[in-house]
């Protein structure tokens, strides 16, 4: 599966809108509380990882790999597929109806 080039752009764009928010959990699991979508979605380690860098104004998904490489132990193949599946599965949550919100 291959990500459009804009999705983290647009997710990074969505996750600072003031109806988001996010929570770590002691475990580093995190849960999102989108108030305009009226949705809580719990987020996995990797996924809050992935979410920070986003959220942090990390974009190129490339970086993004190199940085999960550098803090778990997975390689890029495997990397790729989690950040692929990530932007997907969020981006049909926080972009699908948008309008509605």
């Amino acid at each position: 599966m291959t990500i459009e080039s804009s999705l983290p752009d647009r997710l990074a764009q969505r996750l600072a809108d003031s109806g988001i928010e996010v929570t770590t959990l002691p475990d580093d699991t995190a849960v999102l509380l989108d108030v305009p979508g009226h949705r809580v979605l719990t987020l996995s380690i990797t996924a809050a990882f992935i979410l920070e860098q986003l959220r942090s104004g990390v974009l190129d998904p490339e970086a993004i790999v190199h940085a999960m490489t550098a803090e778990f132990e997975v390689d890029a193949a495997t990397a790729h597929a989690d950040l692929d599946r990530f932007l997907a599965d969020i981006a049909g949550s926080l972009l699908s109806d948008r309008a509605s919100g």
